[in-house]
């Protein structure tokens, strides 16, 4: 859904003379080309982005850092928390958004250029959530309405287009095998959109987590897939249940993925400690790291 916003990006910039580079799909007026993405050590960054992280995310730790470096010779940074989440910055350390679904703003912080535009266009709706994230280095407001729309502006507060996301349903209306499931395998995260499609005739439930998470249900309410290499905690091997609750009676697991380390396929386990024990597939402990 975000590159067909970035297409409707250019089409609406197009009248103030920005053209689109169909090969790399960006703005290129407003948006260089990356040339060069490279990961970098814990001195390879700003101090200033350290401060803000110990500042904002004290109980996160930095998993990953990349440096982006840009054609026009400027730089930005991506850190990657514990905690899922992807914070932006730039070459001084300014802080400029984060790629996760749960960065709600503060009504009181919506630029007014989209308020009034709200305003204007849907006098009859409310905003009920806002969102501050970044795609391709481009900051992007994303507006939730009381009518299931989802607007975008730029960084100015221009329109950029809108998503029909009428599909939204209610938490409360989410079948009860759907609740039962996100309690189960994610007991310290909270449901904070859902939609409801429908796929060659059959009913589909898409649901977000605070996490950043993003679960799918048939329409009965049962667990199909996620977007990424998690897996839910009710399907690891006994053994490694076993394992977690004789080494560390007092932690649960917080996280659990399929990896791939030197061409073998293996189990990460997270603690709630930041603990992380890894298990081959058949279940048997291989080796421990404490971030």
């Amino acid at each position: 859904m975000i590159k067909h916003l970035i297409i409707l990006a250019a089409i609406v910039l197009a009248t103030v003379g920005c053209e689109k580079d169909e090969e790399n799909n960006q703005l290129t007026s407003s948006q260089p080309k990356s040339t060069q993405f490279e990961a970098v050590d814990s001195t390879g960054y700003p101090d200033a982005i350290a401060t803000y992280i110990n500042q904002n995310y004290a109980s996160a730790s930095i998993l990953e850092i990349y440096m982006r470096t840009y054609d026009d010779g400027t730089t930005t940074y991506e850190i990657e928390l514990s905690n899922g989440n992807e914070l932006y910055f730039d070459s001084n350390g300014n802080f400029l958004g984060m790629d996760d679904s749960n960065m709600n703003m503060s009504m009181q912080n919506i630029p007014q250029g989209i308020a009034d535009y709200v305003t204007t266009n849907y006098p009859d709706q409310n905003i009920i959530k806002a969102e501050l994230e970044m795609e391709d280095g481009m900051q992007v407001y994303e507006i939730t309405l009381s009518n299931g729309f989802e607007l975008y502006f730029d960084a100015n507060s221009n329109f950029l287009g809108f998503d029909d996301d009428s599909s939204h349903v209610s938490i409360n209306d989410l079948p009860q095998g759907i609740l039962d499931y996100v309690t189960a395998n994610y007991p310290d995260a909270t449901i904070i959109s859902a939609e409801m499609d429908v796929e060659d005739g059959a009913t589909e439930y898409e649901i977000k987590l605070d996490n950043g998470m993003e679960l799918e249900f048939d329409g009965n309410g049962n667990y199909m897939s996620s977007d990424d290499n998690h897996i839910p905690i009710a399907d690891l091997p006994q053994s490694i249940i076993d394992y977690v609750e004789s080494n560390y009676p007092d932690n649960t697991i917080a996280k659990a993925e399929l990896e791939y380390e030197d061409g073998q396929q293996m189990y990460e386990i997270e603690l709630d400690n930041e603990i992380e024990l890894y298990f081959d597939m058949d279940g048997n402990f291989l080796y421990m790291e404490n971030n």
